[in-house]
């Protein structure tokens, strides 16, 4: 039993490992037309330089940071829809066993608090980033 769990984490770990490493890539999606006429009608009244340079350079690091932290905490947002419907199948199967059932509550409590502490890091985030858009 021990060797099952140990798997499963370790399984959870490497899928975790290339969410992180693949999130910023999945975070960057291709323009649109729609976007791409946006930018020329900006480029042609003055609005914004030339569109050729990619967001992942030194000069946009900034906005490349607040990419990856987005796609980071959109992957916590999944993984916590995911523990919530685990506990709530754990729940419902747990057939009256008080120690089921209070595992249950604890992982949606635990999923909760998560999440919580996710929106409140994200609107320090946003905070943040307001401010440093201002100075």
């Amino acid at each position: 039993s021990s060797l099952i769990m140990y798997i499963k984490k370790l399984l959870i770990g490497i899928c975790c490992t290339i969410l992180l490493i693949v999130s910023p890539f999945l975070v960057t999606a291709s323009p649109s037309p729609f976007s791409e006429g946006l930018d020329k009608t900006a480029g042609e009244t003055g609005h914004i330089g030339d569109n050729s340079s990619s967001i992942w350079t030194l000069d946009n690091l900034p906005g490349a940071i607040g990419k990856m932290i987005g796609g980071v905490l959109s992957l916590l947002g999944v993984v916590f829809l995911i523990l919530t419907i685990y506990g709530g199948f754990t729940w419902m199967l747990a057939r009256g066993n008080e120690q089921e059932s209070e595992k249950a509550r604890k992982i949606i409590a635990d999923s909760i608090i998560g999440l919580i502490i996710v929106l409140v890091a994200y609107a320090i985030t946003v905070f943040v980033g307001q401010i440093n858009s201002k100075i």
